[in-house]
C-alpha cells in the first residue's frame, strides 16, 4: 500500500517558521545597512545581509526587493533576522494594515531563541534608550495579515 503524501500548506510553513519566535516592530529613518551597523555596535551582534534571503515582492508592474539581515549566535541554533519591510515603492506588509501602527513600520526584528519573549522585552527596553529609533514594540504574529511574506 502506497503511503499518502502530505501537502505542505502555507499555514504549516507559517506555524513551523514562526514557532518559538518573537517579533519587534521598529520605526527608524536610518537606511537598513546603517541600522544594522548601529545595532551591531550597540548589542555586540554581527548582523550581515545575506543576498539569498532577500525577499522579492511583486505588485502590479513593480517588483521590489527587501533585504534581510541575519545574525546567528555562535555555537547555538539561536538566530535573529532583521527585515527591511518598507521602501519608497512598496511594503512587505502591504496595504492591509493601512491606518494602523503596523503600516508605519520600517523594520521587523524576528527573534528565534529558547526564550524569545524574554529576549524581545530586553531588546525593546534597550532600543527605547536609543535616540535614532523612533519606536520599537512587540508584535503578535497574529496581527500581521500577510505574515507569509516574511518566510525566508
Amino acid at each position: 500500500m502506497a503511503a499518502k503524501s502530505k501537502k505542505l500548506s502555507i499555514n504549516d510553513m507559517e506555524e513551523d517558521f514562526f514557532s518559538e519566535t518573537a517579533m519587534i516592530g521598529i520605526i527608524c529613518a536610518l537606511p537598513a545597512y546603517h541600522l544594522c551597523w548601529k545595532i551591531n555596535e550597540y548589542f555586540d551582534f554581527n548582523f550581515e545581509c545575506d543576498p539569498e534571503l532577500t525577499l522579492p515582492f511583486c505588485r502590479s508592474d513593480i517588483t521590489s526587493y527587501f533585504p534581510v539581515f541575519e545574525y546567528k549566535l555562535p555555537n547555538s541554533n539561536h538566530s535573529y533576522l532583521l527585515y527591511k519591510v518598507k521602501n519608497e515603492q512598496a511594503s512587505l506588509l502591504q496595504s492591509s494594515h493601512k491606518g494602523t501602527w503596523l503600516s508605519k513600520l520600517d523594520f521587523i526584528w524576528l527573534i528565534k531563541t529558547g526564550q524569545p519573549e524574554y529576549e524581545a522585552r530586553y531588546i525593546i527596553d534597550k532600543l527605547k534608550q536609543i535616540n535614532w529609533i523612533t519606536m520599537s514594540h512587540e508584535i503578535d504574529s497574529q496581527e500581521i495579515k500577510n505574515i507569509e511574506n516574511l518566510i525566508v
